[in-house]
Parts: structure tokens; sequence; C-alpha cells
């Protein structure tokens, strides 16, 4: 029996090992050919989602309308029954809906602790009309906060009804947003007793004066009022 040399044994040996393995590589790389892979669908035109057109980017407003749904962004705003409206700070010149002596804010952060306060005091001589007040400012809202008054006398005033009034504007002739009716006995010493009281919380107008005063001044008689507060704008 002719024996093959050894060096052509291993050769053979080689090529029927490669021819074996591509034989199980074939099957193999034609089963992964048939592999199906599925990936999750992506959004390419941005303009809609399922079908919904997206709202446009635009500047904000307080009269935006109904956004599309889904909108994409955080817009920070609120919805006051009629419109979208911004979220807004203390600034009442600022917020949506008008702020005067008989209408109030529906929008809008509300009052916390206040900045420094202004405080006037006017306390005349005997006879005359006591009469605190705090000029206009412009762009400037005042917001009265406290009011005090008292009267007294060392000789008798005639018996007379006065008032005290908080007033959005000027002495005699602003508005009367707060009042006290005195009456003052025929006697001496305390005609009217020390009062205070603080919370109020009542806005002026912007750009106007606020005075707190008594009605007029009564011969004898020694009145004193102050007010104080802060200012927005």
């Amino acid at each position: 029996m002719m024996r093959l040399p050894r060096n052509l044994l291993v050769a053979l040996l080689l090529i029927v090992g490669i021819l074996i393995g591509a034989l199980i590589t074939i099957p193999l790389m034609a089963q992964s050919a048939t592999v199906t892979s599925t990936y999750p669908t992506m959004p390419q035109n941005m303009a809609q989602w399922s079908g919904t057109t997206l709202t446009a980017g635009a500047a904000l407003s307080d009269t935006t309308g109904n956004p599309t749904a889904p909108l994409i962004g955080s817009h920070g705003l609120v919805w006051d029954t009629s419109n979208w409206a911004r979220t807004k700070g203390t600034a009442l010149a600022t917020m949506p809906v008008v702020s005067t002596l008989t209408s109030r804010n529906a929008i809008g952060a509300m009052l916390t602790e206040r900045t420094s306060r202004w405080s006037v005091i006017h306390n005349p001589a005997a006879g005359s009309q006591a009469i605190a007040s705090i000029a206009a400012e412009g762009s400037v809202r005042h917001v009265i906060d406290c009011v005090g008054f008292s009267a007294g006398s060392t000789t008798a005033p005639a018996l007379t009804a006065l008032t005290v009034n908080l007033r959005d504007g000027a002495t005699g002739a602003g508005t009367i947003i707060w009042t006290h009716e005195i009456v003052i006995a025929n006697s001496t010493g305390q005609n009217a007793g020390p009062f205070s009281t603080c919370g109020l919380n009542l806005v002026g107008t912007t750009n106007t004066a606020a005075t707190f005063e008594w009605s007029a001044g009564l011969a004898n008689l020694i009145q004193a009022a102050n007010f104080s507060g802060w200012n927005v704008q």
C-alpha cells in the first residue's frame, strides 16, 4: 500500500477542513439573511404628528388662542376663560386684567411681603385741618396699607360731626376709598381716641397722589393724621 508523504497528507487534511467549514457556514449565512428586524417609525415631518398639525412657533402674547396639541415647548400660559395668557409678576400695570378701585386682577402673583415703605404724618396746630398726602409718582401706584388718626383739645370745641377720608388723589378732590365718621364732643380731653389699622392694601391709580385727611379743621381741636404704604408699578 502506497503511503502519502507527510506534507501532502497535512495539506489534504487542511483542504478537507476548509470544505467542511464552508459547508457549515453557507446554511448559517442563508439563515441570517432571512432574519427580520423591526425599528420604531421616527417622524420626519415635524409639521405633523399623527396627522395633527403642530402650532407654529410664534412670539408669546396675552391673546394666544387654544394651542393645537401636542404643543412642543413650555409657554407657562394660564387660561382666563377666553384666552391663554402669560403668568405675571406683581407689576399691577402690566397685568392683563385692569386693576382699578372697583375691579380685581384675575391673573398674576398675589402680593406677599412688601418692599420699603413710605410714611406721611401731619399734626398741625389747634383749629387746623390735618392733611397727610404723598405726591403722584410717574408709572407708580401708591398702595395704602395703614392709616391712623386722633384728635384732642385743651379748650372745648363745638359739638361737630367730622370725617376722616382716604383719597385716591389730591386733598378735597380725590376719590374717597376709605372713611370714618367722627363726632367731636363739646368737651376737653381726647375728643377722638387714637385709632389705627393696617392690612388695607388699597391700590391707588397710576401717577396719582394719595391723601389721608380730616374733612375740615375745627376751632380748638388738635387733629392728627398719618398713613403708610409702598409703591408698585
